[in-house]
């Protein structure tokens, strides 16, 4: 039977065998006894909050899921909790801000996407609407190739050219630090790839990590193998 522990969620799927088996009232009671012992506790106040927004309690929902984000600022899911949580309460615009704050942290996150586009024509924005519901068919298509990506790798975990391919679709949809480690990978593999090598700086330069960036750089320019920082 499915666990849920307050301490460590950030937003539950809740599988209909908790919800029917009455367990969403135990998970209540342990979110309620964390938070009276630490109330600014981001597991339990997430957890709780999600059970209240789905319960409608959106007067208590609201308040306990921004406490929780507060406290974990890059969670996407909290964040589209949170937006669908406002949007039912007729807060359409701090609605909106969530759900954009969800795909910029989580480019990939389908769920964001589609609320955000939804809630954008429902406020008049067709043009944003249409970028959305475009970019969740490129993320289909690219969350395909990824899959087909992997599987090779498995078979190959050395192949250069899947790597390449690998971490070009990753940074597509905005998972750059992990596109730049399959960029780094093919680099090891085959050091004098100087596309690798490019790739991978573009992918650290996206998310900011100049210092990663530019030896990949400077070591295309002066023609010599370049000592990379790990992407940690």
């Amino acid at each position: 039977m499915p666990h849920t522990d307050p301490r460590s969620a950030v937003a539950p799927p809740f599988p209909p065998a908790v919800e029917e088996g009455g367990q969403i009232d135990a998970i209540v009671r342990q979110c309620e006894d964390i938070l009276d012992q630490e109330p600014d506790h981001p597991g339990a106040s997430c957890l709780l909050g999600t059970i209240h927004a789905r319960q409608g309690k959106f007067e208590s929902a609201i308040p306990l899921l921004r406490r929780a984000l507060a406290r974990m600022p890059a969670n996407a899911e909290g964040y589209n909790v949170l937006g669908m949580a406002l949007r039912d309460a007729g807060q359409a615009e701090d609605a909106i801000a969530c759900f954009r704050r969800a795909v910029a942290i989580r480019p990939d996150h389908q769920g964001a996407r589609t609320n955000l586009g939804n809630a954008l024509v429902a406020g008049g924005d067709r043009a944003g609407a249409i970028a959305q519901f475009r970019a969740l068919l490129t993320l289909d298509t690219q969350l395909a190739a990824i899959a087909d990506y992997r599987t090779a790798l498995a078979a190959d975990p050395a192949d250069v050219e899947t790597l390449i391919r690998l971490g070009g679709a990753l940074r597509t949809i905005g998972r750059c630090e992990e596109a730049a480690a399959h960029f780094q990978a093919a680099s090891t593999h085959a050091p004098d790839r100087v596309a690798a090598r490019l790739h991978r700086a573009g992918a650290m330069a996206g998310v900011g990590r100049i210092d990663n960036a530019m030896p990949a750089y400077q070591s295309v320019v002066t023609g010599t193998r370049p000592i990379i920082p790990s992407c940690s």
